[in-house]
């Protein structure tokens, strides 16, 4: 239930290599150029390397988002659990004061 009272940031997606931008697809597209150079591979093949990258970046981003889900819906969970009992226990003196006055 930590996670609700005092979660902490969720994972910077920021910080994962995108393709939205022109700067960032031109970033890809000189890296790849440069992989080209280095391993003596096509460009083709370099561009599927940057494409499983991000896979695995945006596959990394999935498994926390949803740890942090599951960890506040426990919370929740817990937190409806306290409200029941706290209910429940306002249902019982009430009926034991009604008893009591009958």
């Amino acid at each position: 239930m930590g996670t609700l009272q005092n979660q902490k940031p969720r994972y910077d997606r920021g910080v994962l290599k995108h393709w939205n931008s022109r700067t960032e697809r031109m970033e890809i597209c000189d890296n790849a150029l440069e992989l080209v150079e280095e391993k003596g591979i096509t460009f083709e093949q370099a561009m599927m390397v940057f494409a499983e990258e991000r896979k695995s970046q945006d596959s990394e981003y999935m498994r926390h988002d949803l740890d942090v889900k599951d960890e506040q819906l426990a919370g929740f969970g817990e937190l409806l659990s306290y409200l029941t009992d706290a209910i429940r226990e306002g249902f019982e003196k009430l009926e034991d004061a009604t008893l009591q006055t009958a």
